[in-house]
């Protein structure tokens, strides 16, 4: 929710490639077409209707959504891109931890089956997913 209003505080960060990943990463699927409606409109240079865009959104994600835009911890910031910046390494963070988290469970499936070369292709995929997520939380620490 903070993303999208951000979003709807800053349209002019739609079109970032920050802003883009965010939205590839967004997992509720009401997110995710509040996202798309919200780059539509945007892109197609309408002035955006914030209560219709609203509108379209399922009650409580609306009722989500609201809380956010009021809040200006959420959907203000002295520094947008910066801000924008840190939600999309922050989900994208979320997504690493998810697919660790997958891998360990393959890796343990792995070993059960006692497939020593599919343990060791998902034991390198799990070194790579740990060396990337150190990388998102050291850019998570900069300004």
């Amino acid at each position: 929710m903070e993303f999208l209003s951000l979003i709807v505080s800053y349209p002019e960060l739609i079109g970032t490639p920050e802003a883009g990943r965010a939205g590839d990463l967004l997992i509720d699927p009401a997110s995710r077409q509040l996202f798309r409606a919200l780059r539509e409109s945007i892109s197609a240079g309408h002035h955006l209707d914030i209560s219709a865009w609203l509108e379209s959104a399922p009650a409580d994600t609306r009722r989500t959504i609201s809380m956010a835009l009021m809040d200006e911890g959420m959907s203000k910031a002295d520094n947008p891109p910066a801000k924008l910046r840190a939600l999309s390494s922050r989900l994208e963070l979320q997504r690493i931890e998810a697919e660790i988290s997958m891998t360990r469970q393959l890796l343990k499936q792995a070993r059960s089956r006692g497939d020593s070369s599919e343990a060791a292709a998902i034991m390198k995929r799990g070194i790579e997913l740990d060396q990337t997520k150190q990388g998102l939380k050291a850019a998570l620490q900069r300004p």
